[in-house]
């Protein structure tokens, strides 16, 4: 009977074990909730962004959450498991497009906003969604906007970390679309160099500006 019960025992010990190995061996894959942590550096060293001092980044892997090199170097990490990966500017944010760099006439009513070069703005994109564009130029009459996403046409450098792995998912929906690091809908609040801007710089109605991928999405 004693022996019977050492067998049992050593019996359940090995599927604990082997439930134990399952876990820790689980691979995140297209469909996963996931939550990691990230420090994104360019080329000369400047840290872009990081997830340090605030809560890991939660999308699903192969969702068009973030941009489509970011998906790739997360996908087959375990959890706890960390890797560096540097992405090319197709990978990224895209090359930037002369289309998204405009001359618009400034609208009056806005004339005693307090605005200047290097400032970010917010036009609206397609959809309605509002996109920040950078303002390279402005005088009495005209403002000359830059729409590309400001890490546009950079190398990005990643380091990253699994942190966890929320659910599994059975598919990823077919319409998904790779987009961006940052923001899945870009505000006013979270893009780089924001100013409280609440309306349209210019006069008349502003028309959208042309459908890019890039625009607007998390790391």
């Amino acid at each position: 009977m004693r022996r019977i019960g050492m067998i049992l025992s050593v019996l359940v010990l090995s599927v604990l074990m082997g439930c134990s190995s399952a876990l820790q061996a689980q691979e995140a894959e297209p469909g996963d909730v996931v939550r990691v942590n990230y420090t994104l550096t360019l080329s000369d060293g400047t840290i872009a962004d990081t997830s340090e001092g605030r809560a890991p980044l939660e999308f699903t892997l192969g969702a068009g959450d973030v941009v489509p090199g970011f998906d790739n170097g997360v996908t087959g990490l375990q959890v706890g498991e960390s890797a560096e990966f540097t992405l090319t500017p197709a990978e990224g944010y895209g090359d930037p497009r002369p289309e998204l760099v405009m001359e618009l006439p400034r609208n009056p009513e806005n004339e005693d906003r307090d605005i200047s070069v290097g400032d970010t703005v917010y036009l609206a994109g397609p959809g309605n969604i509002p996109v920040p564009a950078k303002i390279l130029e402005l005088d009495d009459e005209t403002v000359k906007l830059d729409a590309n996403h400001p890490l546009a046409g950079e190398e990005l450098n990643f380091a990253v970390e699994l942190v966890e792995i929320v659910a599994e998912q059975d598919a990823v929906p077919d319409n998904s679309a790779p987009v961006d690091v940052e923001s899945t809908e870009t505000s006013s609040e979270d893009a780089p160099g924001a100013v409280d801007n609440d309306s349209d710089l210019t006069g008349g109605d502003t028309e959208e500006l042309p459908a890019d991928e890039s625009a607007g999405s998390e790391p």
